[in-house]
């Protein structure tokens, strides 16, 4: 019977040679082989772990004298992924939806183009993926790739938030010099509907009548307004447009001018 020797134990990397050319050969003797003419050979069974880059190679080799006599040793081989993916970012620039101002991002949309030794399906998460106008501008993003043994890496991308149709608040109005009593009209329009109008009221007490409210669009601001002085008056609407409701725009002001009631005095002289 030949005398076989396995090459050692060993434990590798999932992305290095795991033949015997990379792992070792089995070298055999007899005394009875001239010519030391022993047939060497290998049969392999793997165990897996249940994470694809992680298992285990059962080498058994077995040499064979000429006389058919054979003796077999067992080489164990552990295979491991224990390098990280190498993570490439790109950044983005991304338009909030028309309708409902928001955007859920997709990792793979900041990924330029990571990689993996052993891993050709990464995991792609990122920091954040809800946007909504609170967001507009630069956003510094972090986004991790994680293999499939559980090694992760992360690199940051900036998103971008902007609108896809800039808003255009519009305030019109009909009359900004007013007779006592008289209603006020200021319409306010967008160049979207998504938006809400929230406006306040600041000037002289002596007039009254008007509103502070908040609304969505179309809408038109339609006060009474009395001037319950002798001399003109004037108040200011300051009026602020939230995009979605949530994200406040720059202030625009109106400014109304309010006549007092013309009053007559009548005199009478003798004659």
């Amino acid at each position: 019977m030949p005398n076989i020797t396995c090459p050692g134990d060993v434990t590798i990397s999932c992305e290095d040679d795991n033949l015997p050319t990379g792992t070792g050969t089995s070298t055999a003797t007899d005394n009875c082989a001239l010519g030391g003419n022993i047939d060497i050979d290998y049969s392999d069974v793997i165990i897996p772990t249940g994470i694809p880059s992680n298992y285990e190679i059962r080498r058994t080799w077995t040499a064979t004298d000429p006389s058919g006599n054979l003796n077999t040793c067992l080489q164990v081989i552990t295979v491991q992924d224990v390098t990280a993916p190498t993570v490439v970012c790109q950044d983005i620039t991304i338009s909030l939806d028309l309708n409902t101002g928001l955007y859920t991002l997709d990792p793979i949309l900041v990924d330029g183009g990571s990689t993996d030794n052993c891993d050709n399906d990464l995991t792609l998460t990122v920091s954040k993926t809800d946007y909504n106008c609170l967001d507009l501008g630069a956003n510094l993003v972090m986004l991790y790739a994680e293999d499939d043994a559980g090694n992760i890496d992360s690199c940051q991308a900036t998103v971008t938030v902007q609108y896809d149709t800039p808003p255009l608040p519009l305030v019109t109005v009909t009359d900004t010099i007013l007779c006592n009593d008289s209603r006020a009209e200021i319409v306010l329009d967008n160049t979207f509907q998504n938006i809400l109008f929230t406006w306040t009221v600041s000037g002289d007490a002596e007039i009254t009548g008007y509103s502070e409210e908040t609304q969505a669009l179309p809408f038109t601001i339609a006060d009474s307004l009395h001037n319950s002085s002798d001399e003109v008056k004037s108040i200011i609407y300051t009026i602020t447009p939230y995009t979605y409701g949530l994200c406040p725009q720059s202030d625009l002001s109106v400014t109304i001018y309010v006549n007092p009631t013309p009053r007559f005095e009548v005199s009478v002289t003798d004659t």
